[in-house]
């Protein structure tokens, strides 16, 4: 059996909120060693199951970061998922869903390569 991210107990990151037609999502990429590591997504205002499966994604793209996935297949798969309530965003963002925000932020934070 394969030993689990041995996470420490303190880690730098940035949230983000990315306006979507079902409300806000506040994005957090934690990064070690200037990398992304750990994942959180919250939704602002929406029902539990749409929490619930947002924070399920964000678990599965930390394991996947932790795993050394890469970053541009996790990107790859969730961009351009589409959702009905999807709406233009500020200028720039233009998400179509909230795992496709996801991707958008996880790919800037790959680019900016910052800690």
């Amino acid at each position: 059996m394969q030993k689990s991210f041995d996470r420490p107990d303190a880690l730098h990151g940035e949230t983000r909120k990315v306006k979507m037609g079902c409300g806000n999502i506040y994005i957090t990429v934690n990064k070690k060693f200037g990398e992304p590591i750990e994942i959180f997504c919250r939704v602002g205002k929406s029902g539990a199951c749409q929490g619930a499966l947002l924070q399920g994604v964000s678990r599965l793209v930390s394991v996947a970061l932790q795993d050394k996935t890469q970053r541009e297949r996790i990107i790859k798969t969730l961009k351009g998922i589409r959702c009905m309530e999807a709406q233009p965003g500020e200028p720039g963002q233009n998400p179509t869903s909230c795992l496709d925000a996801l991707a958008g932020i996880l790919n800037m934070d790959f680019q900016d390569g910052q800690d």
